[in-house]
């Protein structure tokens, strides 16, 4: 389990206490700082079906079937679900978004009423998330649940967030004040108003209290920076194994076999394509496809070596050789690994070519149908 050691000061609200501009700017902000600017790009969002799919798997671990319904339901229609904002715009789940571990209150009698009861759903559920990122089977499904941790996390650190009863518009106002000096580039800024709280409980004396409550730049650092050390710690986990099939391959070779792809895909086998840097935590997975032989670039021959014997390797060396090896439980125990390889990198597209019925048979044994 994750143990993290933070500097927290919670100080929270009646609706959304961050716009989706800025719940967007700390998610992007923290990948950066954790798994870099490439990560972004990459990751944030997908779009692709059926990884959305997956991902409402980790809302049903998280929040639970009716949620996981609406998550479904948006994948179907299309709805872009960009991790940091998708708990409201698409699961609606608000108040899971309230923290009551502080009282930004000042006057002592309105404290009571207008403060909850110390109840920390916002930041209870922010765990839940990151723990949902720790045992990830992906690069891009470890940050979608972060991010998503993340936005409840910041929500657990404001002001608007932990108060009850507002009765105007200030939180609103204040939430797309700040959306618009985040979209503007604004470095230093602050929004605050006058709040009015109202609570005219059934068969009880009416409550009124009104304060002014905003807040800053500074919050909203302070927030990147906790959760900067909550994904560094999330980071080098290793990968949890998938239902999908992990293909490792360089830059050509995966390339070129895109009609590979295509067809484990149209057989309804879930592909993970991964890099030589990715691998070292994708590498337990009950189903490994490797393309590409010993002298392979970008990182996968050092792989290969590992897998195949020296006489294996030895084979791959004459000219026009292609060949398909398959090694059962090298890193895990019941685990298939398949090498697909060549002389070069086009004879290697046939070895694909010419077995790519065997390796299907083989994937779909493990996978159970």
């Amino acid at each position: 389990m994750f143990v993290w050691i933070l500097v927290l000061a919670f100080v929270c609200c009646g609706a959304d206490a961050w716009g989706p501009a800025t719940q967007k700017y700390i998610c992007h902000e923290a990948v950066k700082f954790v798994w870099g600017v490439d990560a972004v790009g990459e990751c944030l969002p997908v779009r692709d079906p059926e990884f959305l799919t997956e991902f409402c798997e980790s809302v049903y671990g998280v929040l639970g079937e009716e949620y996981e319904k609406k998550c479904l339901a948006a994948v179907g229609d299309g709805v872009e679900m960009h991790p940091a904002v998708v708990s409201d715009a698409v699961l609606g789940d608000s108040g899971n978004h309230l923290d009551f571990g502080g009282c930004p209150i000042h006057k002592g009698s309105a404290k009571d009423w207008v403060c909850g009861d110390g109840s920390r759903p916002a930041y209870e559920t922010a765990m839940k998330w990151f723990g949902e990122a720790e045992s990830a089977p992906s690069l891009c499904m470890r940050i979608y649940d972060f991010c998503v941790g993340a936005s409840y996390y910041a929500d657990s650190e404001s002001q608007l967030r932990q108060v009850r009863y507002v009765s105007n518009d200030c939180v609103g106002n204040i939430e797309e004040s700040i959306d618009r000096s985040v979209e503007d580039g604004v470095a230093d800024w602050s929004s605050n108003q006058l709040c009015v709280f109202n609570n005219q409980a059934k068969g009880s004396e009416h409550k009124f209290y009104q304060q002014r409550m905003g807040e800053s730049s500074g919050t909203v650092n302070r927030i990147i920076a906790n959760l900067t050390a909550i994904g560094a710690g999330i980071k080098s986990m290793p990968y949890r194994p998938g239902k999908g099939v992990v293909v490792l391959a360089n830059s050509i070779d995966y390339g070129l076999a895109s009609d590979f792809i295509k067809y484990l895909k149209e057989h309804e086998v879930n592909v993970v394509h991964s890099n030589a840097s990715e691998f070292e935590r994708l590498r337990y997975n009950q189903r490994v496809i490797i393309l590409g032989g010993q002298n392979s670039p970008e990182g996968v021959g050092g792989v290969v070596d590992k897998v195949l014997s020296a006489e294996q390797e030895e084979s791959l060396l004459q000219p026009g050789a292609t060949k398909m090896f398959t090694s059962e439980g090298f890193w895990q125990t019941g685990q298939k690994v398949i090498v697909l390889a060549g002389f070069g990198a086009d004879d290697t597209k046939t070895a694909w070519s010419n077995n790519k019925d065997k390796v299907l048979a083989a994937v779909k044994v493990i996978s159970g149908g």
